[in-house]
């Protein structure tokens, strides 16, 4: 027998498919049994929502990238 959440995903999924003169949107399921990605994004990196990768800058005034890359590139040194 099948969980009710299981239940739910499975109805959600369906309706997610659905396609012609009506098309459905919105919120299909809900999980009250995981955590939302904000909250699981700030516990892996803290300073996220402050600092989002988007709003980072990724080179200076000249073009020339920011970030120094020679600990990776010293990580696939053969």
């Amino acid at each position: 027998m099948r969980k009710p959440e299981e239940t739910q995903l499975s109805a959600a999924l369906i309706k997610s498919n659905e396609w012609g003169e009506r098309i459905p949107i919105g919120v299909f399921y809900k999980s009250e049994v995981s955590t939302i990605y904000e909250e699981r994004i700030v516990q892996r990196i803290p300073f996220y929502l402050e600092r989002p990768p988007a709003k980072q800058r990724i080179s200076d005034e000249k073009g020339k990238p920011t970030a120094n890359l020679e600990a990776l590139f010293e990580e696939f040194k053969i």
